[in-house]
C-alpha cells in the first residue's frame, strides 16, 4: 500500500494529465504496481491475475499454515465443518446407539420434493428385496424418522454449529434415533440391506452423513412445473416455515400471508418456490457426499423402468430380479408426466419465472412462454390487425370485414 501511494503521488506532481507523455508512462505504471500490489497481498489472488492477461505469482502462506490448498480458502471435509476435534460416531452418538450403528449394513436413503413420484422408486426398491421398514405409509414414507427431521429442523436447521459444538448428541436426538431404527427396523433379517424413504431426509443429510459414513444416497428428481402443480402442505407451522424459507421468522412471502387460504388460493407459486429450495439443498448436500450420491429423473425411470431400474441397482450393488421389474414395469404408466401443460398459460409463466433457473441445472428443457397481454390490448390489436368498419360501395350500407 505504501509503494501505491507513492507511485500516486509522484503521477500527480510529474506526470502533466493529457499528455503524450502520461499515456507512455501509464503503460509502464500499471502492470507494475499491479505486479507489485500483487506480491505484497497473502490473500487469495485470481488465477488469471488483476489484468486479466498477466498470470498471478504464487502468494506467500508462509502466515497461513492451516491452507490445505494454496490459493484457496480452507476447505472443511463434507459436514464437517464445525464438528469438535477428535470427534468420532462412537462417542458423540453415545455408546448404545453407536454400537447399534456400527452393527446395521450401510443404509439406502432416497429423498425427494414431496409428489415426485418416489413412490414408484421405493416400490422398486422393495421387490428387490431391499428392507424399507416396517411402519409405512400409503406413500411408502418412513414415518418413524419423521420426529428426527422435525427436531433437527426446528432445533439446528439450516446452520448446524450448534450441533457439531456439542461434546456428544443431545439426549433427546439419541433417544429419538434409537427408538426411529427400533420401529424401522421390526422385521429387519440382520445383515440385509436396508433403508428407507421420506421426502424431508433431505434436511438431516448431514446428521446422516456422520451416523453412516457408507450409506447410499438416490435423489429422486422431477420436473418442478409437474410439481407445482400437486399441492402438499402450507407453510402456516413453524416446521412447514423452515422447510419452505429456512427460517420460521418469516411472516409473508412477495406479499401473500403464510396460511392455509392463501395457499389455496396460489398453491401453485407456494409449490414452485418450495421444489426449488428443496431440490438445490439436496443437490449441494448430495455434491458434498461425492460417489455415494446419484440423481435419478422420475421421467427417466418412468419411461423405461427396466433399463434405469437396472443401473441404479448395479450401483447400489443390489442383485437385479429382472421378472419383479417386469412386473412393475406393467404397472407403471406416464399419464401424470407433463400435465402442468394443462394448467392455465398465466399461471404456468408464475412457475417458470420462479423455477426456470433450477430446472435447466437439473437438466429439464425450458422453453421461453408467451408473454402476457391484458385482455383489453388483445381485444384492441386483434381489431386493428382485422376487422374493420367501412363502407360497402355496392350495397351502400356499412358492413364489418
Amino acid at each position: 500500500m505504501i509503494l501505491a501511494q507513492l507511485f500516486d503521488r509522484m503521477r500527480e506532481r510529474l506526470i502533466p494529465r493529457h499528455t503524450r507523455r502520461e499515456r507512455m508512462l501509464r503503460l509502464l505504471y500499471v502492470p507494475v504496481l499491479k505486479r507489485i500490489m500483487r506480491t505484497q497481498r497473502p490473500c487469495a489472488v485470481s488465477p488469471a491475475g488483476l489484468d486479466g492477461n498477466v498470470e498471478s505469482p504464487a502468494p506467500d502462506f508462509s502466515l497461513f499454515p492451516d491452507r490445505a490448498v494454496p490459493g484457496e480458502m480452507p476447505v472443511a471435509p463434507p459436514f464437517a465443518a464445525s464438528r469438535p476435534p477428535g470427534n468420532s460416531q462412537n462417542n458423540w452418538f453415545g455408546p448404545e446407539l453407536a454400537t447399534r450403528l456400527v452393527e446395521l449394513p450401510a443404509p439406502i436413503v432416497v429423498f425427494n420434493k414431496s409428489h415426485s413420484g418416489s413412490r414408484l422408486l421405493a416400490a422398486l426398491l422393495r421387490q428387490q428385496g431391499i428392507f424399507m421398514g416396517a411402519d409405512l405409509n400409503e406413500a411408502f414414507d418412513a414415518m418413524p424418522f419423521l420426529p428426527v427431521v422435525e427436531y433437527v429442523v426446528k432445533n439446528y436447521h439450516p446452520d448446524f454449529t450448534s450441533l457439531w459444538r456439542m461434546p456428544h448428541a443431545p439426549a433427546e436426538l439419541q433417544s429419538l434415533l434409537a427408538q426411529a431404527l427400533d420401529t424401522h427396523l421390526q422385521g429387519h433379517r440382520p445383515g440385509s440391506r436396508w433403508g428407507w424413504k421420506l421426502c424431508e431426509t433431505t434436511f438431516i443429510l448431514p446428521l446422516l452423513n456422520m451416523m453412516f459414513p457408507h450409506a447410499r444416497y438416490v435423489h429422486l428428481l422431477r420436473d418442478g412445473r409437474d410439481v407445482a402443480f400437486s399441492d402438499h402442505v402450507a407453510p402456516e407451522l413453524p416446521f412447514w416455515r423452515k422447510i419452505y424459507f429456512g427460517t420460521d421468522r418469516v411472516q409473508s412471502w412477495h406479499g401473500m400471508a403464510l396460511d392455509d387460504a392463501a395457499y389455496r388460493r396460489c398453491s401453485h407459486l407456494y409449490n414452485a418456490w418450495h421444489w426449488r429450495e428443496m431440490v438445490g439443498l439436496g443437490r449441494a448436500y448430495g455434491a458434498m457426499l461425492g460417489n455415494r450420491y446419484v440423481e435419478l429423473h422420475y421421467e427417466a425411470l418412468s419411461a423405461d423402468l427396466i433399463a434405469t431400474g437396472r443401473a441404479l441397482l448395479q450401483w447400489l450393488g443390489v442383485p437385479v430380479d429382472a421378472q419383479a421389474l417386469a412386473t412393475l414395469q406393467t404397472k407403471t404408466h406416464r399419464r401424470s408426466i407433463g400435465k402442468y401443460r394443462g394448467q392455465p398459460m398465466a399461471a404456468q409463466r408464475a412457475v417458470q419465472r420462479i423455477i426456470e433457473p433450477t430446472l435447466l441445472a437439473c437438466g429439464y428443457t425450458c422453453t421461453p412462454l408467451p408473454p402476457h397481454v391484458p385482455l383489453l390490448r388483445r381485444l384492441a390489436r386483434k381489431t386493428r390487425l382485422g376487422s374493420a368498419w367501412r363502407p360497402d360501395k355496392n350495397q351502400g350500407a356499412i358492413v364489418l370485414r
